[in-house]
């Protein structure tokens, strides 16, 4: 909190992801939104749910960014797709974010697209491509994601 309270108010980033993993995320969710940031609420599990569904920020979300903590590509689908159901049969209508890294992250985009989720990809995520092989630089990344949804 002390963190984000001394961010100069000229250099503020556009917006901030607030994990509700975390003690105090919703106060730091307040905060952001006073500030004068854009708000990105994520969740890591089911466990996190609870606490982003009482935050008083809820509905304030340019979008909810759910990425699992595993490292099984199958669970993390799994869980993606039912913090996603219980996001939606509670009223969330702000986006979904399904996020993977390393050997969740195609089977993750691979969801999004399905579940008409959003997702994003970089080197940040995981360096190899669909087939396994090891991607140039993020471009490389982007254009496999694009492939995949058809665009």
């Amino acid at each position: 909190m002390s963190h984000v309270s001394a961010w100069p108010a000229d250099a503020l980033p556009d917006f901030a992801s607030v994990a509700f993993s975390e003690k105090g995320a919703a106060e730091a969710a307040e905060l952001v939104l006073e500030r004068g940031m854009v708000l990105e609420s994520a969740v890591w599990s089911m466990a996190d749910v609870p606490a982003l569904l009482a935050s008083p920020t809820l509905d304030q979300n340019v979008r909810v960014l759910i990425e699992p903590e595993t490292a099984d590509a199958q669970a993390a689908v799994a869980e993606c797709r039912e913090i996603a159901a219980v996001l939606r049969k509670e009223g969330v209508t702000a986006p979904i974010l399904y996020h993977g890294y390393d050997e969740t992250v195609w089977p993750v985009v691979q969801a999004a697209i399905e579940d008409g989720c959003q997702t994003r990809i970089g080197f940040e995520d995981g360096v190899t491509l669909p087939d396994g092989s090891l991607a140039s630089d993020n471009v490389e990344l982007v254009r496999a994601v694009r492939r995949l949804s058809g665009d």
